[in-house]
């Protein structure tokens, strides 16, 4: 990240107090450009920009089309301008503002929403690797540099795989040189590409530096493409929305995309295929598929159609959900059931019109992932099938009729089994947690048919 960005952006967004000054901010209209001083700052999960203008009246740019009921991505204005007056940014989801405006003493201040600050590139972040080796007065090949590039930031997960210790050296001319270490990264490679996760001060940054791909050169959408399946993959692993407070992606060195949102303090659930004591367990032994999960996971995303990938994305947004202490037990155990009815559906691709039974479309979707009916999923469906009926047809004072522990056993097992299903979608075939609870841990090649 660069220094001015983070000096200016970053660090006072993570401490709670951002507030910087944007002395030209230009606000594109059908009617024409507006440009007017605004000051930045953020509150909650949002960027507030405050426009200060010289007149009282509310500008005709900013005024709702009357009668309109839905606005969508085309209803929203651009603005763009210098924070500070040297970071150019660029926000291009800014609603129309309705009546967050005031006024005083002939002065008129209106107040926009962002959720993402959209760094405009500068410099050598517009050059090739090979046009800054020139200007450099270097001649290296291209080769040396990686075909694309990549730094994301989740702020709050913490990493749960540690393979690698970063080490830091001073010198001092009296007594010598001291070495610290941390065992803060972990690394792993994938076909083209490798990367790095490293735990930095409640931050989980995420490194990738891909290779030339064997069809020839790499465009931005097949980075994209990459890094995005392998940001998908760590979130799956570790149990987190992967909803980056900063990402950054180059292709032969020239920025192609880089923003920061507010997005803080992302909540980890314990319903992931993946646990510390797990890897502890499984990491001193190199041959184990557990040190190859996060590619595995990444292909496999990558390799699902798009519609299949989309589902899925969402079905583990309902997962997470349920981590909220906010919500209910009864809530959380019918969404658990309704995204394994969902994960079913989806491995089956099938479709509202479909008319097989509930428990032809399990077996379907057993059959389609491989899995063994007698050794796993029959136990699952039976389980599933417990709560999911009763509590879908209303009766969600299930959880006092039963044992006073029956969240603490059946969620976390039904839950946990949701992700091995997603695990083995994606071809991974490794152990994955049965119950986090318990710290039972199952093997996905033990349950499959031959």
């Amino acid at each position: 990240m660069d220094t001015k960005v983070r000096k200016a952006i970053f660090t006072p967004l993570l401490e709670g107090n951002l507030s910087a000054i944007i002395p030209r901010l230009t606000v594109s209209c059908s009617t024409g450009d507006l440009v007017v001083p605004a000051t930045l700052f953020s509150r909650d999960d949002e960027f507030i920009i405050e426009l200060h203008l010289p007149q009282p009246d509310f500008p005709q740019e900013f005024r709702l089309e009357p009668r309109k009921e839905c606005y969508t991505k085309e209803d929203c204005l651009k603005i763009n301008g210098e924070i500070n007056g040297e970071i150019p940014f660029v926000c291009d989801d800014i609603y129309p503002p309705s009546n967050r405006t005031t006024r005083s003493r002939g002065t008129s201040t209106v107040t926009l929403t962002s959720n993402c600050l959209q760094l405009a590139s500068e410099g050598t972040d517009l050059q090739t690797f090979a046009e800054v080796s020139r200007l450099l007065g270097a001649d290296r090949p291209d080769d040396e540099c990686p075909a694309f590039s990549a730094h994301l930031i989740y702020h709050g997960p913490e990493l749960l795989m540690p393979n690698t210790v970063s080490k830091t050296v001073s010198e001092n001319d009296f007594i010598g040189s001291v070495t610290t270490s941390s065992f803060d990264t972990y690394q792993f490679e994938g076909d083209g590409y490798r990367g790095a996760l490293i735990e930095r001060d409640n931050q989980l940054h995420l490194h990738v530096l891909g290779e030339k791909l064997s069809c020839g050169t790499v465009t931005q959408d097949d980075a994209t493409s990459i890094i995005d399946s392998i940001g998908h993959a760590v979130g799956f692993c570790f149990g987190f929305n992967p909803w980056p407070a900063y990402r950054e992606v180059r292709v032969n060195h020239v920025i192609v995309e880089r923003w920061i949102t507010p997005r803080l303090n992302l909540p980890t659930t314990y319903l992931a295929p993946i646990s510390g004591s797990l890897w502890y367990h499984l990491q001193s032994n190199p041959s184990d598929p557990i040190h190859k999960v996060i590619p595995s996971i990444a292909d496999g995303f990558r390799n699902l159609k798009e519609r299949q990938r989309q589902r899925l994305l969402n079905l583990l947004w309902h997962v997470r959900c349920t981590s909220s202490s906010s919500v209910p037990y009864s809530t959380r155990l019918l969404t658990i059931c309704a995204v394994l009815d969902g994960m079913t559906k989806l491995v089956t691709d099938s479709e509202p019109t479909d008319k097989l039974s509930t428990n032809m479309t399990w077996k379907n979707a057993n059959y389609a992932l491989g899995l063994s009916w007698e050794k796993w999923t029959h136990s699952i469906f039976e389980l599933w099938g417990k709560y999911r009926h009763k509590l879908s047809h209303g009766w969600l004072w299930i959880d006092e009729e039963s044992k006073s522990n029956t969240f603490f056993t059946d969620y976390p097992v039904l839950g946990c089994a949701f992700h091995l299903m997603a695990a083995r979608l994606c071809g991974y075939n490794g152990c994955v947690m049965r119950d986090p609870f318990k710290n039972k841990i199952i093997n996905i090649s033990d349950i499959t048919e031959e």
